[in-house]
C-alpha cells in the first residue's frame, strides 16, 4: 500500500469505530446528579460530565460504571491516557464488564496500540458475542497491522449479522482489496454507495465514490 491509498484508508476505512456508551441508568447515590450527568453526555458537553462523575465517583468508589462512563467523556474530549486510565479501573471492578474491555479497546488503537486494541476487542467478543462494534473495530485494528485476512474475516462476519451497515462493506472492500480481489472490492463498494444514498447520506456515498476512482 504506497502512501496516498494509506493515507485514504485512514481516512475512509476506520470510521466504523465508534467508542460506545453502557446503556441503562447508572445508580448514582444521587439521583440529580444521575440526570446531570446523562444530560450533559446525551449533549456532548463532556467536559462538564467529567467533573459530575468525579463528585459520583467521591460518593460511590467502587461503582464500575462509573468509571466506564467517566472514561469515555474523557475519550470524547482526546484525553485518552486518562480514558484508558478508568477502562482499567472499571475492568478491576468488574472483569465481566464487557462494555469496559470494548471501550478500552478503542482507546487502544487510538494510542497507537491495535495489539493491545485487538486483545481487548477478543475479550469484548468473549464476553458479548453480539458486539457488532467490536466485531468490526477489531477488524479494522487488523487493517492496522495488516493482518487483511484476519480483517477480511471479521467483516465478513459483520456483515452476515448486519447486512444494512455500509461501513462495513466499505472497510470489507478495502481488506479485499489489499488482498488483490478487485472485483469483490469493486461490489463491495457499491454497496456501500447504495447503503450510504438509500440513507440519505449523499456525502459520504462520494467520498467513497472518489476513494475508489482514486484506488484504480
Amino acid at each position: 500500500m504506497n502512501p496516498i491509498k494509506m493515507k485514504l484508508w485512514q481516512k475512509i476505512g476506520t470510521v466504523l469505530v465508534f467508542v460506545s456508551v453502557l446503556g441503562g441508568y447508572i445508580l448514582f447515590s444521587n439521583p440529580s446528579r444521575r440526570e446531570a450527568a446523562e444530560a450533559l453526555s446525551q449533549g456532548e458537553h463532556y467536559t462538564e460530565a467529567v467533573e459530575v462523575y468525579d463528585q459520583a465517583i467521591q460518593e460511590d468508589p467502587d461503582n464500575p460504571e462509573l468509571y466506564n462512563n467517566r472514561g469515555n467523556a474523557y475519550f470524547n474530549v482526546g484525553r485518552y491516557e486518562e480514558a484508558l486510565n478508568d477502562f482499567n479501573w472499571a475492568i478491576s471492578l468488574d472483569p465481566d464488564l464487557a462494555t469496559a474491555y470494548f471501550n478500552r479497546g478503542y482507546a487502544h488503537y487510538k494510542l497507537l496500540q491495535p495489539e493491545k486494541a485487538i486483545a481487548d476487542y477478543n475479550t469484548a467478543l468473549e464476553l458479548d458475542p453480539k458486539n457488532i462494534e467490536a466485531l468490526g473495530n477489531r477488524g479494522v485494528a487488523r487493517m492496522e497491522l495488516k493482518d487483511f485476512k484476519g480483517a477480511l474475516g471479521d467483516f465478513d462476519s459483520l456483515v452476515s449479522v448486519a447486512p444494512k451497515i455500509p461501513f462495513a462493506y466499505q472497510n470489507r472492500a478495502l481488506a479485499k482489496w489489499q488482498l488483490g480481489d478487485r472485483e469483490g472490492a469493486k461490489q463491495d463498494f457499491q454497496q456501500a454507495i447504495h447503503l450510504f444514498e438509500s440513507s440519505g447520506h449523499q456525502k459520504l456515498a462520494q467520498q467513497i465514490r472518489d476513494a475508489y476512482k482514486s484506488l484504480k
